[in-house]
């Protein structure tokens, strides 16, 4: 039980960006919902989320297929160009002489046996088509 390794093509993507003001959440978050609909012709969008950690600073989170869906979404999706370039603006620190924000990308590497279901995803049917996903490496304990 626990968490395990898995062999698998799967990239998770997390945007934080730290607003100049809290006027900027609004739009931000409206942005984001535009780029979520847009996304829909990325076939290798797996499943995005806008999280909230105060008035000024939000994340944006995103798991795709391969890394060559999330670069297919960097130059297809118009909006989230547009939304990319105006988050500089936003997020512009005069202080530090630049914008804040910090972005990181991984593989995933791991799983939660037994909390693999978010509501409308589940991420064991995913692993499972995956040629690379070793499904031994959960012992048994989650039928993959």
């Amino acid at each position: 039980m626990g968490f395990q390794p898995v062999n698998s093509a799967i990239f998770c993507v997390m945007t934080r960006f730290h607003l100049r003001s809290s006027w900027w959440l609004l739009p931000s978050y409206l942005a984001y919902r535009r780029i979520q609909r847009d996304s829909r012709q990325i076939p290798g969008l797996l499943r995005s989320a806008f999280l909230v950690e105060d008035a000024r600073t939000y994340y944006t989170f995103s798991l795709w297929r391969d890394r060559r869906a999330m670069y297919e979404f960097n130059t297809r999706v118009r909006a989230h160009i547009d939304a990319a370039n105006r988050s500089f603006g936003r997020t512009w620190n005069p202080r530090l002489r630049r914008a804040e924000i910090w972005s990181v990308s991984f593989a995933l590497a791991g799983v939660s046996e037994s909390n693999l279901v978010w509501e409308g995803f589940d991420l064991r049917e995913i692993l499972k088509a995956q040629k690379d996903a070793d499904a031994s490496l959960f012992g048994g304990a989650v039928r993959v």
